[in-house]
């Protein structure tokens, strides 16, 4: 886990009122999935550039346009590789893969977010902070 780059994410990305609390339960081993299942629902709107469904080849070109993908990203995730840093397309891959809650922070400025339901197709959002 690197505190720092939480730490980052969440001062740029959620909104005020819950920055303090989600911090707290990031850094908890106890609360942090509990955490990460609250991420998307704490974002500020206002950095939203896309929200939706779509297929993986337009998402990864959509990220391209915001995100030099041939760097490596910062995960947050409730699986594995929570806490790691890693090539964009391998966490990419991994993200599309992997059920449930999937945050890829890109940089500074561009974040993914995915979320999964219980059924049918997951959810992507994406924040770009210019």
């Amino acid at each position: 886990m690197d505190r720092l780059k939480e730490e980052k994410f969440v001062n740029n990305f959620i909104v005020k009122e819950k920055r303090q609390r989600l911090l707290y339960e990031l850094c908890s081993p106890k609360k942090r999935e509990q955490a990460i299942q609250k991420l998307s629902c704490a974002t500020d709107d206002k950095f939203v550039v896309f929200c939706g469904a779509t297929n993986r080849d337009e998402l990864y070109n959509f990220v391209a346009r915001l995100f030099d993908v041939r760097k490596d990203c910062y995960v947050i995730a409730d699986d594995d590789d929570d806490g790691r840093q890693l090539a964009f397309s391998v966490a990419f891959e991994h993200m599309c893969m992997h059920g449930g809650e999937f945050l890829i922070l890109c940089g500074d400025n561009v974040v993914i977010i995915k979320q999964e339901y219980v059924s049918g197709a997951f959810s992507v959002t994406v924040l770009n902070k210019q």
